[in-house]
């Protein structure tokens, strides 16, 4: 509602660059100090300008708080998807939930969990404080999602994600139990990667009984290495376990009636778990890295059963191929 007595903007390239540069200093202060005795003359402080100023700018003090909560998610939306982005080696939606959620805790979260406090304590008033977030998020969460996903799966998943963090937010508002946070995020991650895995095991399968039938289901097979290698967005998914692994159960069905093949690819199969502990070499617990504007931390695996694994068998392997060497010189 515009406020009696005071010129408003006629939103001229001039006005409106100028309405940015308070929306900016204003969101600043929020950012800082919260939303707990904000006023349009504290708002006008920390622009350095005066409460008639904003009037003229903006359509009253909550019209000017709506406006830079809007500015608080979009900065939010910002650094979650430069997190997402910042290690090649995410691949996995999974992944990137993981290094999304420390943005979640930055110093945006503070103030937007107020708003959300505002808006459920008052929603005439405060409504717009939290109307259409859902909105601001999605697109974010739905181009985190892999590109060969049906639009519908992409939605689906997307609002399940948001959900979600959302109620893992809350409970952390809520409660001390920080445990039962981590312990829901993991399953959470863990329920977003299987369904990749599932698909990249269930491929393997299909390339072994393919190379059982005709070996010439092999040039179909380069085929879709040759893509990998030549997509950029695709290639990533070369130094990820999933595609080892499917081309290791494709091996292992195709030399299944050969024995010493048969027992050089169960060795072989050692270098998965290695792989795995590799990656978890850190852990257990959560581990953090330094990233453009915070940190960004993953819960990681104990890397030594994993190796113990691996180490099995690859020594089994060896031993098992050296028997049958021995035998077959009898």
């Amino acid at each position: 509602m515009e406020q009696a007595g005071y010129r408003r903007s006629t939103g001229s390239p001039r006005g409106e660059a100028r309405r940015r540069e308070l929306l900016e200093r204003v969101t600043d202060d929020l950012a800082a100090n919260g939303l707990v005795d904000f006023s349009l003359r504290r708002a006008a402080r920390a622009a350095g300008t005066t409460h008639k100023v904003l009037l003229y700018h903006f359509d009253g003090a909550d019209d000017l708080l709506a406006q830079a909560i809007f500015q608080l998610r979009e900065r939010r939306i910002t650094n979650a998807l430069t997190a997402a982005g910042q290690d090649p080696a995410r691949k996995t939606l999974g992944a990137r939930v993981r290094a999304v959620w420390p943005v979640l805790l930055g110093e945006e979260s503070r103030v937007l969990d107020q708003a959300i406090g505002l808006t459920m304590y008052d929603p005439d008033r405060y409504g717009e404080l939290g109307r259409g977030a859902s909105q601001q998020y999605l697109p974010a969460l739905l181009s985190l999602c892999p590109d060969e996903w049906s639009d519908r799966r992409k939605l689906e998943v997307s609002h399940l994600i948001l959900a979600a963090l959302r109620g893992f937010l809350i409970t952390r508002l809520t409660s001390d139990d920080a445990s039962g946070i981590e312990a829901g995020f993991d399953a959470l991650v863990r329920a977003l990667e299987r369904g990749t895995l599932s698909w990249w095991l269930g491929a393997g399968f299909c390339c072994g009984l393919a190379l059982l039938s005709k070996y010439s289901a092999v040039l179909t097979m380069g085929g879709a290495v040759v893509y990998l290698l030549s997509s950029r967005r695709h290639r990533q998914w070369l130094a990820a376990p999933q595609p080892w692994l499917a081309a290791a159960v494709a091996l292992l069905l195709r030399r299944a009636g050969r024995s010493f093949a048969s027992v050089g690819v169960v060795a072989g199969l050692g270098l998965v778990p290695l792989w795995v502990a590799y990656l978890n070499r850190g852990g257990p617990g959560t581990v953090c890295t330094a990233i453009t504007g915070g940190q960004s931390c993953t819960s990681e695996w104990s890397p030594w059963p994993w190796l113990g694994a691996g180490a099995f068998l690859l020594a089994g392997g060896i031993a098992v191929f050296a028997a049958l060497l021995s035998r077959a010189s009898r």
